[in-house]
C-alpha cells in the first residue's frame, strides 16, 4: 500500500523531471519507457531504472508490475534517456536463467543496484548465486534495442 501510494505520487514527478531540462539530476540511472498496450492500444509511460550497454537499455522490473507484459513477444517502444526520446524494439524476458543472467549483467554495470534487487555480493565483487536465483523468480528483464524498429535475428 505504501509503495503503491509512493508510485502514484512519485512517478508523475519523476517522469516530469526526466523529461525536463533538469533531467541530469536523475537520468544517469532513471529513464521513462513508453509502451503501447497490446489490447487497448493506449500509450503507457513508466519511469524505470536502467543501465545502457552499447545500443541496448537493460531494465529490471518486478513481475507484479504489468507494463512489461506488452513486450513479452517483442514490440516497438520508446525511451527517454538523458532528456532525449529514442525509439527502439523492446522485449521482456521471464525465464529464470535468462533473468538471472540479465541481473548479473545489470549489477556488473551498476553495482549499487544490487541491494535494491535483493542481491548480495561476494568478496570478489560477484553476485552470490543463491541471491541471484531468488531474485530471478521475482523480477523480469527488459532489453530495449535503441534505434531498432524490429528485432535483429
Amino acid at each position: 500500500m505504501v509503495q503503491e501510494t509512493m508510485n502514484r505520487l512519485g512517478n508523475p514527478m519523476l517522469k516530469a523531471l526526466l523529461r525536463s531540462r533538469l533531467h541530469g539530476v536523475v537520468s544517469r540511472s532513471f529513464a521513462v519507457i513508453t509502451v503501447r498496450g497490446r489490447k487497448t492500444g493506449m500509450r503507457h509511460a513508466i519511469p524505470v531504472n536502467y543501465v545502457q550497454q552499447g545500443d541496448t537499455a537493460i531494465i529490471v522490473s518486478r513481475r507484479d508490475r504489468t507494463w512489461w507484459r506488452n513486450l513479452r513477444r517483442g514490440a516497438a517502444a520508446s525511451i527517454t534517456l538523458r532528456g532525449r526520446e529514442e525509439a527502439g524494439w523492446g522485449e521482456a524476458f521471464e525465464d529464470a536463467p535468462v533473468v538471472a543472467s540479465g541481473l548479473a549483467e545489470f549489477v556488473r554495470l551498476a553495482p549499487g543496484a544490487a541491494k535494491y534487487h535483493g542481491l548480495r555480493m561476494g568478496d570478489g565483487g560477484e553476485v552470490i548465486p543463491e541471491t541471484l536465483t531468488a531474485a530471478a523468480g521475482k523480477l523480469v528483464i527488459v532489453r530495449l534495442r535503441l534505434g531498432s524498429k524490429e528485432p535483429s535475428r
